[in-house]
Parts: structure tokens; C-alpha cells; sequence
């Protein structure tokens, strides 16, 4: 059994980044045959996936790509459906939508590290002090 706190399966730096992608152009791919085939609805909430993964795992640094991933959202919605003005509307403020949350999640994810740090920082300490004594 492994002990709390501890995990059997991590992914190395390489493993994060070559899922991220393979999710996103997975994505990207499965919304261009949406919108080929005239669905308009639904895929789009797959890209919260990479969204919240990007900008959780890399803070502000995804923040980047997330917003990129957006962008490729509206511009494929405005390249496929362009005229329909309910349905650019619709995913213009869907980008808004995803840049928002990899924002709070790369603001609640970089606030987390910087707890995660000051409490490794007190543990230090304490030891220190423990050895001290």
C-alpha cells in the first residue's frame, strides 16, 4: 500500500506536455468536424481539458496558451460559420469565458505554490530549530 500523500503514477515534465498537446490537438481536431458537419453546440466545453490543465500545471505560463486555445476557438467558429452573427456571438463570449478561468485558475494555482513554499520554509525551520535544541 503506499503511504498518504504519495502516488503510483507520475508524469515527468515530457509526459505533461505531450498529454496537454495530444489533448489539444485532439480537441481542435474534433472541433473542425463539428463545425464541418454543422454542430455548433456541445464540443466546445471540451476545452475547458486542456484549459484547466494548462493553466494549473504551468500558472501563468499556460495562462498563454490557454488563451491561444481560445483564439483558435473563435477563429474556427468565425471561419466555419461566418455570417451567422448568433453563433460568433455565442462563441466570442465563450472565449471570454475560457480566458477568465485559466486566469483565476493560474492565479489560484501560482497562490497555492507560494503557500506550498512558505509551509516547506516553516517545516525547514522547524527541523532546524529541532536539531538545535
Amino acid at each position: 500500500m503506499n503511504p498518504p500523500g504519495s502516488y503510483p503514477f507520475r508524469l515527468t515534465e515530457n509526459g505533461w506536455r505531450g498529454f496537454i498537446l495530444s489533448l489539444s490537438v485532439a480537441i481542435l481536431l474534433f472541433s473542425v468536424w463539428c463545425l464541418s458537419q454543422g454542430i455548433t453546440t456541445i464540443f466546445m466545453h471540451l476545452y475547458y481539458f486542456p484549459i484547466v490543465l494548462v493553466a494549473y500545471r504551468y500558472r501563468w505560463k499556460g495562462f498563454g496558451l490557454a488563451t491561444f486555445l481560445a483564439l483558435v476557438y473563435l477563429a474556427l467558429v468565425i471561419a466555419y460559420d461566418y455570417g451567422q452573427a448568433e453563433v460568433i456571438l455565442g462563441a466570442l463570449y465563450r472565449f471570454f469565458v475560457f480566458v477568465g478561468i485559466a486566469a483565476v485558475i493560474a492565479y489560484l494555482s501560482d497562490q497555492l505554490a507560494k503557500i506550498q513554499a512558505n509551509l516547506q520554509e516553516s517545516a525547514e525551520l522547524n527541523d532546524r530549530y529541532l536539531s538545535l535544541a
